[in-house]
């Protein structure tokens, strides 16, 4: 997951109009998407430590 997280890390610092995900449409804008998507993960990732102290 750290990998994950650190590569939209990177992409969201990275100067780019569009991705075009395997899964999904082609984003605009991608960084409005890529910021909640990093919230997101590192709060599902918190969830799974704290479940498993």
């Amino acid at each position: 997951m750290s990998d994950y997280l650190h590569t939209l890390c990177r992409l969201v610092e990275t100067p780019i109009d569009a991705i075009a995900p395997a899964h999904r449409r082609v984003l605009e804008s991608p960084q409005q998407y890529l910021r909640p998507l990093i919230v997101y993960r590192r709060g599902r990732e918190q969830k799974v430590i704290d479940g498993l102290t």
